[in-house]
């Protein structure tokens, strides 16, 4: 009987809320085959159903009801979902046909979805689970700020935005740049996408201006990314899935659509090793696919690509290319964990195509199933990086991609978008026009990936890696890659006569994956890179080989030791050159083992980059001022995260400034304090400026406070800014706080917090506080 179930569950979860001192949330997931029954005198459907109400309010806790109903009869159906609904929770149909689509022997997808979304539930905010708040959004990576034509555009509401075209007091035309801001995060229960967008500023009229107006602050919400037919409300809602422009490639780089049309040429790569592509139907999977909503958005940052507009020009051909894509619509380019690149209209907020990497597709099978909190499946979940880059004699604008822990592979795309305004203009607030555009797999051309593609063997499938991996006919230079987190830097080697080039690292591989008998051992994720923009040839690549700690372990939370792991490039390249230069001649770069290496570059008579010699290591983090004794022995200061430069003294002085660990680190078996750093690269070696502060509280698995740095720093004139989040475990009801640091390029406060009127040794280098939030990077 329903009706005693519920009961029971009441009274369960009373005694662990009772006993609770967590703070946890509870969920019930009730599995039903049926209505209310007979059974009980005096229960009712009716009366069952009101019972979910009890679950509103359990001493001031919510505790919401998912009823799962596998082929229940259709009188049933309507009071199983009350039940549901009166608690809040939510109600899933698990139908006969699903089932009987179901191999023999596997899971229902639709039944794990629906108990991996209760589950998601118990990890909202405590504070919002006991509002009954539907969901809580999560941001990791920091917002960022772009230029899209608003004119003639709409708010999220509908309202016409007010003054996107103004003009100052002689009729010149006063340009609205960087006029954007834009949020990613993912929301739970759901693991769906929030790429919110929002107007940053407004002209108001002001005839004390020269130009007659002033610019004030606005905060006006224009979208929420949405793809066609994904959604229930809004704009999407009114297009269906088949509108969707989504696209993959076979091995050989083709581009085919990713609909039911090609589900027999794609029926393979789909099924992977497991299931035998005889009992396995492409159809469902393509379909289930193009229904989902935009995925969760993790460790990936958004571009956006606007017309062209690089001011100096870099040279005499570029202002034609200005010119013939001045037209363009912007676009933000984004990887989510749905297995998908995303391009979305940046002034409407649609999605308006969509790839998935070949690679993937023997994964994006397991979306079907839904996410699980305890083991995500991670598929794209990268930053794209956008460039204009010159190509036999002629300008384009080229995408390059990484995978994070989706995937080994890199990929770059031609996104020039050539003759866009003509189809869709850039103030069409329509957004059939570019859906139109998009609707021919030619607009966006493949030009390379890194390993190469066709090296992918989708036949693997071990414990380690079910879902393919490298061929063991790839190159040991392939078999280098590790997972793509390192976010790959684009620019123009050396002087105007060298080319163009990718500068990556890689990411941390699993030793076990390292070692599997397709991989043949070779050490991966710990080389650098320089490729070709234009075909993605290798032009060079180094190794940093490791410290020789925690080499074999592929989990360092596993072995309840994270103060050392196996080493990796994992952060991203910074690439610099002589000041007031667009030319890169050498690379920056830290890895798991706390070093900091520079790449010094050069080119032949043909233009072609290589590295001058053996990387050299200007700082190791884990030493007493980058080269003294150990901090802490049996660990080390893993650099996870970008760093910053600022070139000081006329450009003979080039400052480099990072953090330490992550605030997105497992914290199992640390017992040391992370830190702020920054040295000054003399040519030969790193001399130490500043460690600070030394009082990020040390973890140690216990009740004390965590600081931790939350990311990559940023530098605004000669003042460099960090970011820490600091957990209170002793306390944990209570929200994470956010601190800001501020200081100079050599270590002292920037700012006067003493309000003294001075900036001196009595301020301090925390600018600012935020209760109750974590941090993102500054920007």
């Amino acid at each position: 009987p329903l009706g005693l179930m519920l009961d029971d569950a009441k009274t369960e979860v009373t005694r662990l809320i009772t006993a609770d001192t967590q703070c946890r949330n509870n969920v019930i997931i009730m599995v039903v085959a049926g209505g209310e029954g007979t059974t009980t005198a005096g229960a009712t459907a009716a009366t069952t159903a009101a019972k979910g109400s009890a679950f509103l309010n359990i001493s001031n806790r919510h505790v919401p009801v998912y009823v799962i109903a596998i082929a229940p009869a259709a009188a049933d159906a309507a009071n199983l979902a009350l039940i549901a609904t009166n608690s809040g929770g939510k109600y899933f149909e698990i139908t006969k046909a699903q089932i009987t689509a179901t191999p023999a022997g596997s899971a229902v997808p639709e039944m794990v979805k629906a108990i991996n979304y209760g589950i998601q539930h118990a990890f909202q905010r405590y504070a919002d689970c006991n509002s009954n708040t539907a969901e809580s959004e999560f941001q990791v990576t920091s917002p960022i700020a772009g230029t899209v034509n608003l004119i003639g555009a709409k708010d999220i509401t509908g309202q016409v935005l007010p003054n996107t075209q103004v003009f100052d007091k002689e009729g010149t035309l006063i340009p609205q740049r960087t006029n954007m801001l834009l949020s990613t995060g993912f929301e739970l229960p759901g693991f769906e996408a929030r790429l919110r967008a929002f107007r940053i500023y407004k002209p108001i009229a002001d005839s004390t201006k020269s130009s007659g107006y002033k610019f004030s602050q606005d905060g006006t919400r224009l979208w929420v990314a949405c793809a066609p037919g994904t959604t229930t409300s809004g704009p999407c809602s009114s297009l269906a899935t088949t509108d969707r422009n989504i696209y993959t490639s076979l091995p050989d780089g083709t581009i085919v659509k990713f609909d039911a049309s090609q589900a027999a040429t794609l029926a393979p790569y789909l099924a992977g090793a497991n299931p035998a592509p005889g009992s396995f139907n492409a159809t469902n999977v393509i379909n289930g696919v193009r229904a989902l909503p935009l995925g969760a958005i993790v460790s990936g940052t958004p571009a956006v690509m606007d017309p062209p507009s690089l001011d100096p020009p870099p040279d005499a051909n570029y202002p034609a290319f200005i010119d013939e894509n001045k037209d363009r619509r912007s676009i933000v380019w984004v990887c989510a964990n749905d297995g998908m690149l995303h391009a979305i209209d940046a002034r409407l907020g649609i999605e308006v195509w969509a790839y998935i990497p070949f690679n993937l597709l023997t994964k994006v099978k397991t979306l079907l199933d839904g996410q699980s909190v305890g083991k995500f499946d991670y598929l794209m979940d990268s930053s794209p990086k956008v460039a204009d880059v010159k190509i036999n004699g002629g300008w384009r604008t080229y995408l390059v991609v990484g995978e994070g822990a989706g995937g080994t592979f890199y990929q770059t795309f031609d996104v020039t978008l050539d003759d866009m305004g003509t189809t869709a203009s850039p103030t069409d607030n329509a957004i059939t026009s570019s859906l139109l555009y998009f609707s021919s797999a030619t607009r966006i051309a493949l030009k390379w990936s890194f390993p190469r593609m066709s090296k992918f063997d989708y036949t693997i499938s071990t414990a380690t890696t079910p879902y393919g991996d490298i061929s063991s006919s790839a190159t040991s230079t392939e078999k280098s890659v590790g997972q793509t987190w390192s976010d790959p830097a684009v620019g123009q080697a050396v002087n105007a006569s060298g080319k163009f080039m990718v500068i990556t690292g890689s990411g941390f591989l699993p030793y076990t994956q390292q070692q599997a008998v397709n991989r043949g051992g070779t050490a991966a994720g710990t080389s650098l890179y320089l490729l070709d923009i234009e075909t993605g040839s290798v032009f060079a690549s180094k190794d940093v080989g490791n410290d020789g700690q925690a080499e074999t372990v592929d989990n360092c939370a596993a072995v309840n030791n994270c103060q050392i792991m196996k080493n990796a490039l994992h952060a991203d390249p910074v690439a610099t050159g002589p000041p007031e230069s667009r030319y890169v001649d050498k690379v920056y770069i830290g890895d798991l083992d706390g070093k900091v290496w520079r790449f010094n570059i050069v080119t032949d008579t043909s233009g072609v980059p290589s590295f001058t010699a053996n990387p050299t290591m200007l700082y190791n983090a884990s030493l007493t001022g980058g080269h003294g004794s150990a901090k802490k022995a049996g660990s080390s200061q893993p650099i996870f995260s970008s760093m910053a430069s600022v070139t000081v003294g006329g450009g003979t002085q080039q400052y480099i400034f990072f953090g330490t660990g992550s605030d997105l680190l497992p914290s199992n078996g640390v017992n040391q304090s992370y830190q702020l750093l920054a040295f000054l690269d003399n040519g030969t070696t790193g001399v130490d400026a500043f460690t600070t502060p030394p009082n990020l509280t040390a973890v140690a698995n216990s009740t004390a406070d965590e600081e931790k740095v939350t990311s990559f720093p940023a530098v605004a004139g000669d003042i460099v800014f960090f970011t820490t989040t600091t957990f209170h475990p002793q306390t944990p009801c209570v929200q994470p706080d956010a601190t800001l640091y501020a200081l100079t390029y050599t270590g002292g406060p920037a700012y006067d917090t003493s309000g003294d009127g001075t900036v001196s040794s009595k301020d301090s280098i925390k600018a600012k506080t935020v209760t109750g939030a974590r941090a993102t990077a500054p920007f």
